[in-house]
């Protein structure tokens, strides 16, 4: 990554956005502090937290990293990208307050770092997988898989060239609204691109990993604006790979864990197109429309006695 003297200066900024998460952030910053060197910034974007950040921990824990505070309570979703909008090293990880990580996960970025090429743009950790993906039709193509596509814009997960990336920020600012911005970001690089490499880790280096603090249905319906944006700026065949995977990630969990579920199935439908869906995702489909028509004490009968 460079000589010694380039080594002197911070490689990495941890950047951890939160909210109103007392126990949660002191937690998290806590376990990191022991593994700080010269060459990482930990730095906390206050969301205009109801008790600020700083009177959470003694002066000598506040000295050794950096608590930016927000005048007001700018959402969650603004509040991720202000860690890429005021990251001043080459490489920045963003780092949920709740994904708590074990005592060698910075030890274990820093090797992930050091090991990459010039070209690569992202660190995917924790994919239960070991790969190098260098083409478009790679990356778009693995997209269709709910997992691989929900890596993507899992904050913990990522760890950004965030020198390679910054000139799509725009990009992400645009899609904002989508919940997963953070692949409309990459997407803007992959595309615009020639050469790039994305290194996907399967290390763990979290205790423990929070499924999701956000609201699922909610994400069902805004999560759409990200292919529109695409579809409208992109002149990419691959694009519609995007569409695919979101299709069938928004169909393997509707009913799991969407209390409106019925309404969320007919807005896929007319998102999507039924032709579409059942060409590309028949088996989920099927199940859906089954979900639709059928009473719903036989849906159950099923589930408890047939499914299992």
């Amino acid at each position: 990554m460079g000589n010694n003297n380039e080594f002197k200066k911070p490689l990495l900024s941890i950047c951890i956005p939160t909210y109103n998460r007392a126990e949660q952030i002191q937690r998290q910053v806590r376990s990191l502090l022991p593994q700080l060197n010269d060459y990482i910034k930990l730095v906390i974007i206050d969301n205009c937290s109801l008790i600020p950040i700083e009177t959470l921990f003694d002066d000598l824990e506040l000295c050794r990293f950096t608590i930016i505070r927000n005048k007001i309570n700018i959402g969650g979703d603004a509040n991720i990208i202000r860690c890429h909008e005021l990251c001043t090293t080459e490489w920045l990880w963003t780092l949920s307050d709740d994904d708590f990580v074990k005592e060698d996960a910075v030890s274990q970025i820093l090797g992930l770092i050091n090991k990459s090429s010039s070209d690569t743009i992202l660190i995917n950790i924790d994919t239960n997988d070991n790969k190098c993906i260098e083409s478009k039709s790679d990356f778009f193509k693995g997209l269709i898989d709910p997992i691989s596509l929900s890596n993507l814009f899992w904050i913990s997960k990522c760890v950004y060239h965030e020198s390679k990336l910054r000139e799509g920020i725009v990009f992400y600012y645009n899609s904002l609204s989508s919940m997963m911005g953070q692949l409309g970001y990459i997407m803007y690089s992959i595309i615009n691109n020639p050469s790039f490499k994305i290194i996907k880790s399967d290390y763990n280096i979290f205790q423990y990993k929070n499924q999701g603090g956000w609201v699922f249905e909610k994400f069902v319906w805004r999560n759409w604006i990200l292919y529109i944006i695409s579809k409208t700026q992109f002149d990419e065949a691959h694009i519609e790979y995007l569409g695919r995977g979101i299709a069938k990630y928004n169909l393997t969990f509707i009913n799991e864990r969407c209390p409106n579920y019925k309404q969320l199935i007919y807005l896929n439908l007319n998102r999507y197109g039924f032709y579409k869906l059942l060409f590309y995702h028949p088996n989920f489909l099927l199940k859906k429309i089954a979900l639709l028509i059928l009473p719903k004490w036989i849906i159950i009968f099923f589930r408890n006695n047939v499914l299992k």
